[in-house]
């Protein structure tokens, strides 16, 4: 595991950070200000949980004008979401409609072989 996913996992193991980034998923792109809408922080904290995150590569940081606009680094995300996979033995597959037809998936079950069940993003 490298250095990176780590900082990624300690980041996220804070509360607040979770939620903020469960926010910011929610809603694509999110400033600042909304942010601190939905918590009871000062906005010197939120900047310092921002920090975090952003140092982590958890989020990509818009700025226009004044205003900060975080959003998603998707690569990162997938990239931890693939580590647990792999903990799990299960597959990721970051666009399932691009890399195959829900028609075309085909369920075996026999004793010999497992059947894969394929979630729909």
């Amino acid at each position: 595991m490298e250095e990176q996913h780590l900082n990624a996992l300690k980041a996220i193991s804070q509360s607040n950070r979770l939620k903020i980034l469960q926010l910011i998923a929610e809603n694509g792109e999110i400033n600042a200000l909304k942010i601190l809408d939905f918590f009871n922080i000062s906005q010197p904290t939120l900047s310092h949980h921002m920090k975090i995150l952003s140092n982590a590569k958890l989020i990509n940081t818009r700025i226009d004008g004044l205003w900060s606009y975080y959003s998603l680094n998707i690569n990162t995300i997938e990239e931890i979401q693939s580590i647990f996979s792999k903990l799990t033995g299960t597959a990721v597959v970051a666009d399932v409609k691009a890399a195959v037809k829900p028609e075309s998936i085909v369920k075996k079950k026999s004793p010999k072989t497992k059947s894969i069940d394929i979630a729909l993003l």
